[in-house]
């Protein structure tokens, strides 16, 4: 009796031991083969945010963040800030090379040749390899910088301040020379954002602050316009004439000096308030402001090319997929005519730049160049 049940455990064994190596040998060729059907994945591809609409036309290429951009150089080269340091990154070679340390609110010449940063002693200017760094203005203890530009070629800074609770206006230049705005400015009249300094006038958006009142209750009531000013008498033209509750803001500035805005009115009717928005341009050179045409109602962000007639936004879709509710379009507009460029996934960039037929823009935390194929 032992003996049978010796020789039938050996025979189960030896069946258990030949089915478990059938099942090896079979799981074996399957993942043979699945390794042979079955495509590589590309990690980086996986997790692209950003696809284009026509890789004949455009290229998209990715890198890695180095901080927020500030400009693009050209079609390679960008400049950044990170951490309170200004950067140059070269997109090609993904390089970093730091410019300035401890240092923030950084602005661009119109030329391109000058960089400005404000730090805890004031404002300095430097060229764009990072070279001759120079002392614009000296900020003593009791000022607030509220905002600055640049003149064209960088010589200058126009320097909108707080000092001691009073609105001070001043222009900087490089051998030291302080000349004081003189306009009258308060908490009810001041400069919101310099926009634009020429020799002889400052293009600016200007907040004006004034109390109604209609016999029982007080308020206050704020537009914005957009003026210039003369840098030595002060006088300014506003040339945009809000009334109370409409605003302008600025848009964009073209290489040729030409200032884009948006202006928002809001009017009631029976249904409610009813808020328009039409875009406008200024021509710095023949002063002149006009409607420009721009007719899309969705645009996020906006970037000129050739003034108002050429240029890239960033828009919402028509229609929203739900599967993707942060989606937003690039588009490319050629004489007013729209060509989608491309789709981001991920929501709006906080601002994208163009140079050379290349758009830069950050998105889910790489930096984007796309390349426009002429």
């Amino acid at each position: 009796m032992i003996r049978k049940i010796t020789v039938v455990g050996i025979v189960i064994f030896m069946l258990l031991v030949s089915i478990s190596c059938s099942k090896e040998d079979v799981k074996t060729g399957e993942d043979e083969i699945s390794e042979a059907e079955t495509p590589s994945v590309d990690y980086q591809a996986a997790f692209e945010s950003v696809e284009v609409s026509d890789e004949g036309s455009y290229i998209s290429e990715r890198s890695k963040l180095v901080g927020d951009i500030v400009e693009a150089i050209d079609s390679n080269t960008l400049l950044c800030t990170s951490d309170n340091k200004i950067l140059i990154y070269d997109f090609n070679e993904g390089t970093t090379r730091t410019l300035a340390e401890d240092s923030w609110n950084i602005r661009l010449s119109q030329d391109r040749n000058k960089i400005a940063y404000e730090n805890d002693q004031g404002i300095y200017v430097m060229d764009i390899e990072g070279k001759g760094e120079k002392q614009l203005y000296e900020r003593s203890d009791d000022q607030i910088v509220r905002d600055y530009i640049l003149s064209s070629d960088g010589s200058k800074a126009l320097i909108t301040l707080i000092e001691k609770n009073d609105y001070v206006t001043i222009i900087a230049d490089s051998n030291g020379v302080i000349q004081y705005l003189p306009l009258d400015e308060s908490e009810n009249f001041s400069i919101t954002k310099p926009l634009y300094l020429t020799r002889y006038r400052l293009y600016a958006l200007v907040e004006t602050r004034e109390m109604i009142s209609d016999g029982e209750d007080v308020t206050y009531g704020s537009m914005v316009d957009f003026v210039y000013v003369e840098l030595d008498s002060g006088d300014y033209r506003n040339i945009t004439r809000n009334v109370y509750g409409n605003t302008v803001e600025y848009v964009d500035r073209s290489d040729s000096g030409n200032i884009i805005l948006r202006s928002i009115k809001k009017t009631t009717n029976e249904d409610g308030l009813i808020e328009t928005e039409e875009y406008k341009t200024f021509n710095t050179s023949t002063e002149y402001i006009y409607s420009s045409g721009i007719e899309s109602k969705d645009i996020n962000l906006f970037k000129s090319i050739n003034d108002d007639k050429d240029f890239i936004t960033v828009e919402d879709p028509v229609d929203l997929d739900y599967r993707y509710p942060k989606l937003v379009l690039i588009k490319q507009y050629t004489d007013h005519k729209a060509t989608l460029v491309g789709t981001i996934f991920t929501g709006n960039p906080s601002q994208i730049f163009y140079r050379n037929d290349s758009i830069f823009f950050n998105s889910n935390g790489d930096t984007y160049r796309i390349t426009i194929i002429n």
